[in-house]
């Protein structure tokens, strides 16, 4: 697509023959071409300032390539954006008109038309806000007060339900915000959700934007997920289905997408793993396979079939996770799926083969305490089973090195490792496969029971250690 344009068009009419050469050149290298060698191979020699504005130009008739209208209608891209991306495009041209002295006001207003009612169909306030504005000088000034006011109150009300849905919006990112840093109070969360559902409320109410429901409706899915009242917080996602379904100005496949994934979520939280599984292969529709969305789909999908004991389901999906998921930049994703399998291979008794895949270092980011003490539990786990006690006595105390250094960097457990940890130490002290029994009833296992501390099936502990432990007695 890019050739074809540096070989049809250029500035003058044209070929840009040089930086189709210099396109064709970097193109075809898989590492940086360095400005040197990039000189030397199109102009014989080093040329320092002339491959500086070559590189510039030819930066630039790129992106112009990637805005012509034959390119828009051929991306893969939703509806949604596409029409605000060719709308954009025809405003730009409106505005190029209407400031030409010889620009032609029939086929403006035919154009600015044309922006103004796709962007109401679609609730692209922003450009409908420039559209009216356009259209308010050209017609509405000439015709007199009563059209120029006429467009006016419509310029305005864009631009009010505009304020309103990025208020919405902003709310919505705050929220991301407030639980990626990880330490804002469950208090304070709870506060801030019920200010932004009251105002969103308000919002939609007066402006009945599709858009601004569908931001309420992910802020209120979180707040009843916060709550753990997670069947309230499945009807909120089934609505939000419904109308991303059902309206064009809200559709986008990646939020139907992440839709399907939040039902995902709830249906593993409430134990319906076969529901679970069908919201994750909706999901999967929605994404490239191969693609970070599609992998986090896959990986609901298999903890679905892993915690409803479908374990041949589960080999099956996480083999095609690591097989399709083959990025070199994201690495704590690729040892997730490492620990994945080795938790299949637990839940399948093959406790060697457990062990031997987490055996070598994980590069585990996001939350990597907690991720680096499950799979240092389920190694302690795997031990115990077979029979390997002094295995696992050496694992619990570089575990609790681990900790220790992790704790000197403010980077503690969660309650509920603690007590793990606590209960492996006491296990190992007294015995080890002789004392798991007694055990069984300790106080310390009770507490994994008490709702601060119970087990959360989306985090990075998928095989429960209190149920194992129960279960060994």
């Amino acid at each position: 697509m890019v050739k074809n344009f540096l070989t049809n068009y250029s500035n003058k009419g044209k070929k840009d023959t040089v930086s189709l050469e210099l396109f064709t050149l970097l193109s075809s290298r898989n590492k940086p071409v360095s400005n040197k060698e990039a000189s030397i191979k199109l102009f014989g020699n080093d040329q320092k300032n002339r491959i500086r504005v070559l590189k510039s130009r030819m930066k630039n008739k790129i992106l112009d390539a990637l805005t012509t209208e034959i390119v828009l209608e051929n991306q893969q891209y939703d509806v949604n954006v596409k029409t605000s991306l060719l709308l954009r495009k025809k405003l730009t041209q409106a505005q190029t008109l209407f400031h030409s002295k010889k620009g032609n006001m029939k086929l403006l207003s035919s154009l600015l038309d044309d922006v103004i009612n796709k962007a109401k169909e679609y609730e692209l306030y922003r450009i409908l806000t420039e559209g009216v504005n356009l259209k308010k000088q050209l017609v509405g000034f000439r015709k007199g007060m009563q059209e120029y006011e006429l467009y006016e109150k419509q310029e305005l009300e864009a631009i009010e339900i505009h304020h309103g849905l990025t208020k919405i919006i902003n709310h919505y990112y705050k929220i991301l915000l407030m639980y990626r840093s990880g330490n804002t109070s469950q208090k304070i969360l709870l506060q801030y959700f019920a200010n932004a559902i009251k105002d969103g409320e308000e919002i939609l109410k007066k402006h009945h934007s599709k858009n601004i429901e569908h931001y309420l409706n992910i802020i209120k899915y979180a707040n009843y997920d916060e709550q753990k009242k997670y069947k309230k917080a499945q009807k909120v996602m089934l609505d939000d289905v419904a109308l991303l379904t059902n309206n064009k100005a809200v559709y986008r496949i990646s939020r139907l997408g992440a839709s399907y994934d939040y039902l995902c979520e709830t249906s593993i939280r409430l134990g319906n793993y076969v529901e679970a599984s069908n919201f994750a292969q909706e999901a999967k529709k929605c994404f490239k396979m191969g693609t970070l969305n599609y992998s986090v789909a896959q990986e609901l999908e298999f903890r679905a079939m892993l915690y409803a004991g479908k374990l041949k389901e589960a080999n099956k999906i996480i083999k095609d996770v690591t097989a399709q998921y083959k990025s070199e930049i994201d690495q704590h994703r690729i040892s997730c799926h490492r620990f994945y399998l080795a938790n299949y291979y637990f839940s399948k008794k093959n406790y060697n083969k457990c062990t031997s895949t987490l055996m070598k270092p994980f590069g585990f980011k996001s939350d990597r305490v907690g991720w680096e003490f499950n799979a240092r539990i389920l190694d302690i786990m795997a031990s115990i089973e077979q029979g390997k006690i002094e295995t696992a006595y050496n694992n619990h105390n570089s575990l609790i090195r681990y900790f220790n250094r992790n704790k000197a960097e403010k980077k503690s457990l969660s309650t509920r490792n603690k007590i793990i940890l606590q209960l492996i130490g006491q296990w190992l002290k007294h015995g080890g496969n002789k004392s798991i029994a007694k055990m069984g009833g300790s106080e310390l296992l009770a507490k994994l029971s008490l709702p601060k501390n119970e087990w959360d099936p989306l985090r990075s502990e998928l095989i429960p250690f209190d149920s194992w432990l129960k279960n060994k007695a």
